[in-house]
């Protein structure tokens, strides 16, 4: 029985690796953004449509650990699409501007991260990590600083003078989106020491 039990607990380690493999590179895709513009076509090389497609396997393997991410999923489906159909309209020289796809994109984001990492940080207390703290942390400052940005832009397309406020957070927003790549590659990390013992 008490083997049975240790296989058992290496399986959901191995699956929680998975999990947090996927959250660290698809928060790269997410907050990396490299585009290529000339002249009129433009082409997002790191999509975010991938970023939301590694989340959604992300919750999947997570919910092994802490069941409530898979309440997450269908959250994710959603953001994969509207992200997916933004970057072929985008590909194709289509230009967007439907403002309320933006704000509910947003909200749904900024909901969906809280969550996912606040998941995470479960799953890190469960095995003991100290990087649980800096996870707790991290995403609060994430969703923080993110929820000013957005409001920053809905303000600067009001008032166009308030735009240096939204490149000012936005460059918060990096920091955050920098400490979180690099705290869920140090969980991953941890993860795998624990997986060697």
């Amino acid at each position: 029985m008490r083997g049975f039990s240790m296989s058992v607990n290496n399986t959901e380690l191995r699956i929680l690796i998975r999990a947090v493999r996927q959250i660290a590179w698809g928060a790269v895709f997410l907050y990396v953004n490299i585009n290529i513009d000339n002249a009129g076509f433009q082409i997002q090389l790191m999509p975010e449509w991938i970023g939301w497609l590694l989340y959604f396997y992300a919750c999947v393997n997570l919910s092994y650990t802490v069941p409530s991410a898979a309440l997450l999923q269908p959250l994710a489906k959603i953001l994969f699409g509207i992200e997916l159909v933004r970057w072929i309209l985008t590909f194709m020289g289509i230009r967007q501007a439907a403002m309320m796809i933006y704000i509910f994109a947003a909200v749904v984001s900024l909901y969906f991260n809280f969550q996912l990492f606040s998941n995470t940080e479960t799953a890190a207390r469960r095995y003991h990590l100290r990087c649980a703290d800096s996870i707790l942390f991290l995403r609060t400052f994430l969703v923080i600083v993110t929820t000013l940005i957005h409001l920053a832009y809905l303000l600067s397309t009001i008032r166009p003078e308030f735009m240096w406020l939204h490149t000012a957070l936005s460059i918060a927003g990096l920091i955050a989106a920098g400490g979180i790549v690099t705290n869920m590659f140090e969980f991953l990390s941890q993860l795998k020491k624990i997986s060697k013992k």
